[in-house]
């Protein structure tokens, strides 16, 4: 259903997108794990945030020896957008899937925004190019999570 102009926000009827409901939850810790294990501690984990941007939800800037990159739940594109601060940007269609292959996918587009430039000195064990280093990172329910439906991210906000 579009939205209204009295209420701006379209319906989300839980029954019809409780599976992509609850792999996009799954999908944003895979996302939010990345974040975790390369930003500083801060209390409360408020180093770990999403952020609510014009299309969707962002990382914001995740930084990394001399380089950073971003990753955005683009839902107006329906894509994963990862992006670094030297112009590499990757985009993965957010599309029926696992969780386990959401996370493999993710991890080895990390991994070519890593290898772009050896001048940075990541770390051959980085989660950013190591997904089976990363995958300690992860809780054991993602290879088991249901898979992506596409209700939620077919709503539409009406202009």
């Amino acid at each position: 259903m579009i939205a209204s102009k009295r209420n701006p926000w379209p319906e989300l009827p839980y029954r019809e997108w409780k599976g992509t409901c609850e792999t996009l939850h799954l999908w944003t810790q895979v996302v939010g794990k990345v974040r975790l294990a390369l930003t500083p501690w801060l209390n409360h984990s408020w180093h770990v945030p999403f952020y609510v941007n014009a299309r969707g939800l962002t990382t914001s800037p995740i930084y990394y020896e001399a380089r950073a990159f971003e990753i955005v739940f683009d839902f107006n594109r329906h894509i994963l957008d990862i992006v670094t601060n030297d112009g590499w940007e990757s985009q993965l269609p957010l599309k029926p899937r696992s969780v386990a292959a959401f996370f493999e996918i993710m991890m080895e587009e990390l991994g070519r925004a890593a290898s772009r430039s050896r001048s940075t000195n990541i770390p051959p064990r980085s989660p950013m190019q190591s997904p089976s280093a990363a995958i300690l990172l992860m809780p054991p329910m993602i290879a088991t999570s249901p898979t992506f439906s596409g209700k939620c991210c077919s709503r539409r906000i009406a202009s």
